[in-house]
C-alpha cells in the first residue's frame, strides 16, 4: 500500500491520473483487505489514501477527473472506525477522511451525514479523562492516550470545515449542527464538552470565513442559540466558556445578514471579553450578550429558540433551572416588538410544558411577561384553549388576576364580553345557526375566565370601579340565556353545547349568575350576601318568571349597599321590563 501511494506522489502528473483509480487506489483497497489487520496496516492504509488524495490535489486542475473508488476508499474507513475500541484508533484518520473529502465527486447529503454521525460518535463518545486514566497501565500510557484524543478532536473539526466548504449550499451547515445538537445535550458533562469545543470550531471558522454559510442566514439560529444558552450555565466552567464563545460566534455570524445591526459596536467589545484567558465572564458581560443575541433572533424562530429552551430543562438540576429560565424572560422582554404576530404559538409552547410542576413559577412568570406586553394577543389566544377549561389553563388565568396588570386582564375581558355576538348573521339560517352556536361558546369561555380572574384578584377597589360594567354584561347575558333556554329549540346553540360536553351547566344562566355573585361577593359585605340569599334573588334569576321580580330585589339590594349609580339602574330597566 506505501509503495502504490509512494508511487501517486511521485509520479508525472500528466500520467498521474489516467493511472490512478483502478491502479494506484483500486490495489491499496484491495490490499487493506487481508483478514489479519494489524496495527501497522490500519497505519499503512490511513497513510496510503491521505497521500493518494494529496496527490491528486497537486495536480491541480483535474478537469472532470473524479475519483469513482472515492467512495469505498471513505466507506472502508469508516467501516473500520466503527468496529475499532475506543482506545485503538490510529491517528491520522480523519486527516485521511478531510483530504478525501475535498475530492469529486461529491458526496450525496445522506452520505455527509452517515460520515457526520460517525465520525463524531467516534470522537465525542470517548470515556472521560478519569476513565482513561484508571485504564491504562502507565502514566505515560494514559498521557499518549488523551493527546491521541485531543488530536482527533482537533483534526475532528478541520473535517468538518473541509465538508463546509466542499459543499455548495448551506445544507451541511444544518446538518453538522443537527448531528451536534444530540451530543450537546448528552447527559454526559465530558460529551457535552467536547461537543462544544467542536461546535466552537465551526461557528469560528464560520464566522471569519462567512462564504461558508452561502450568504444565507443560519436557518437554525434561533434552536441553536437556545440550546447554547442553557449550556452557559453548565456545571463545569470549561463548557459554560465555550458556550459563551460559541453564542459571540453565532452573534457575529448573524450580524452579517442583518442590514441594521443593534450594538454592533458592543457585539466586538463582547466577543474580545470572550476570547480573554480567563474561564469567569462578569456578569454584566454575560447580560449585555444574552440582550444583543436576543435581538438577533428573527421572529419566526420564537418558539424555535423556546422550545430549544424547554427541551433542555428536562436534564437541567434546579440549581440551574433559574438561570436557564432567566434567557426566556430577556428574550420575551427584549424582542417584545417583534414577537407580536408569535404570541400564539409561543403561548402554545409555554403551556405544552405546564406538566413540570418544578417549572411551573418560572411559566406563569413567561405568561405574565407576554400579557403584560401583549395584553390583547394573549388573551384571546387564552380564551382558544375552552371550553371544558383544563387545570393548567384555570392557573394560567388565575396567575394573571394575581399579577399587578390583573386589572387590566378583567377589563379587557369585560369589553369582549361586551362585544360578543354583536356581529350577527341574518343572511342563511346555517349560517346564522353556526354564529349562536360559536357565540355561546365566546361567551361561555369569557365568562369562566372572568370568574377565574375575579377569584384571585387582589384590588377590591379597582374591581368596584369596574363593577358597572361587569354587572351590564353578565345580565345581559343571563337574561339572554334564559330567554332561548324557554325557547327549548332542538337547534339551540347551548343546548349543543351541553349535549356535547363542552358546558357541565344544563341551565346555562346558572354559569352568567355564578360569577355575578363571584363578583358581588368580592365587593359587597357579608350581610348583603346573605340579605340576598334571605330574598332568594338567585333562584328568581334562574325563574324565567321570576326573572325580573329577581332583578328589581337584585337592584334594591344594590342600592343599599351604594355599589350602584343611578345609570346603571337606568340600564337595567329593560331587563327589569322583559
Amino acid at each position: 500500500m506505501r509503495t502504490y501511494s509512494g508511487m501517486a506522489l511521485r509520479a508525472p502528473k500528466e500520467q498521474l491520473l489516467t493511472h490512478l483509480d483502478r491502479g494506484i487506489m483500486g490495489n491499496i483497497l484491495r490490499l487493506s483487505g487481508a483478514k489479519e489487520r494489524d496495527l501497522q496496516l490500519k497505519l499503512a492504509l490511513v497513510q496510503s489514501i491521505t497521500e493518494v488524495s494529496c496527490a491528486i490535489q497537486a495536480v491541480g486542475d483535474c478537469g472532470s477527473f473524479e475519483l469513482s473508488l472515492k467512495r469505498e476508499a471513505m466507506w472502508t474507513l469508516l467501516d473500520w472506525i466503527k468496529g475499532e475500541p475506543w482506545d485503538s484508533l490510529v491517528y491520522g484518520v480523519f486527516q485521511a477522511l478531510e483530504e478525501l473529502s475535498k475530492l469529486r465527486p461529491p458526496l450525496s447529503r445522506e452520505e455527509n451525514r452517515k460520515l457526520l454521525s460517525v465520525c463524531c460518535q467516534t470522537v465525542l463518545s470517548r470515556p472521560s479523562k478519569e476513565r482513561m486514566k484508571k485504564g491504562r497501565k502507565t502514566v505515560r500510557a494514559a498521557v499518549n492516550m488523551q493527546l491521541l484524543h485531543r488530536r482527533c478532536m482537533e483534526d475532528l473539526g478541520h473535517l468538518l470545515e473541509t465538508l463546509l466548504e466542499a459543499e455548495k449550499t448551506s445544507a451541511c451547515f444544518d446538518d453538522v449542527v443537527h448531528v451536534l445538537k444530540g451530543w450537546l445535550t448528552s447527559a454526559k458533562e465530558w460529551e457535552r464538552e467536547r461537543a462544544l469545543q467542536v461546535c466552537a470550531h465551526v461557528l469560528g471558522a464560520c464566522k471569519e470565513r462567512f462564504e461558508l454559510m452561502r450568504g444565507r442566514p443560519c436557518e437554525q439560529f434561533g434552536s441553536l442559540v437556545g440550546l447554547l444558552a442553557t449550556l452557559t450555565s453548565d456545571c463545569l466552567a470549561t463548557s459554560c466558556q465555550r458556550a459563551w464563545v460559541c453564542l459571540g460566534y453565532l452573534l457575529q455570524m448573524q450580524a452579517k445578514t442583518m442590514e441594521v445591526v443593534p450594538q454592533a459596536d458592543e457585539i466586538r467589545c463582547f466577543c474580545e471579553e470572550l476570547n480573554s484567558p480567563d474561564t469567569e465572564i462578569p456578569v454584566e458581560t454575560c447580560t449585555k450578550i444574552a440582550k444583543a443575541v436576543c435581538k438577533c433572533i428573527p421572529p419566526a424562530q420564537a418558539t424555535d429558540f423556546l422550545t430549544a429552551v424547554l427541551d433542555s430543562l428536562l436534564h437541567v438540576t434546579p440549581t440551574r433551572a433559574r438561570a436557564v429560565w432567566a434567557w426566556v424572560f430577556v428574550f420575551l422582554e427584549e424582542c417584545r416588538k417583534e414577537i407580536l404576530q408569535e404570541v400564539p404559538k409561543i403561548l402554545n409552547t409555554l403551556c405544552t410544558y405546564m406538566q413540570q410542576s418544578t417549572h411551573r413559577p418560572f411559566l406563569l412568570r413567561a405568561v405574565f411577561l407576554l400579557a403584560r406586553f401583549h395584553r390583547e394577543p394573549l388573551i384571546t389566544s387564552l380564551l382558544r384553549k375552552g371550553p371544558p377549561m383544563d387545570s393548567d389553563t384555570v392557573e394560567l388565568w388565575r396567575s394573571l388576576g394575581r399579577s399587578t396588570i390583573g386589572i387590566q386582564v378583567l377589563r379587557c375581558l369585560v369589553e369582549k364580553l361586551n362585544r360578543a355576538g354583536n356581529n350577527r348573521l341574518w343572511t342563511r339560517f346555517p349560517a346564522w345557526e353556526r354564529h349562536n352556536r360559536q357565540t355561546a361558546l365566546e361567551t361561555l369561555t369569557i365568562t369562566r375566565a372572568i370568574s377565574e380572574v375575579v377569584l384571585a384578584l387582589r384590588s377590591t377597589e379597582e374591581l368596584r370601579q369596574l363593577l358597572p360594567h361587569l354587572l351590564r354584561s353578565l345580565l345581559r347575558w343571563a337574561s339572554e340565556t334564559l330567554g332561548k333556554e324557554r325557547l327549548l329549540s332542538p337547534r339551540n346553540g347551548w343546548r349543543q353545547l351541553f349535549l356535547e360536553g363542552q358546558v357541565l351547566e344544563e341551565k346555562p344562566c346558572r354559569i352568567f349568575l355564578l360569577a355575578v355573585e363571584l363578583v358581588l361577593g368580592k365587593c359587597m359585605a357579608q350581610t348583603w350576601m346573605q340579605l340576598l340569599m334571605r330574598q332568594a334573588v338567585w333562584a328568581r334569576l334562574e325563574d324565567p318568571l321570576a326573572h325580573p321580580e329577581g332583578l328589581r330585589l337584585l337592584r334594591s339590594v344594590l342600592l343599599q349597599a351604594g355599589l350602584v349609580s343611578p345609570s346603571l339602574v337606568k340600564s337595567l330597566l329593560p331587563r327589569l321590563r322583559s
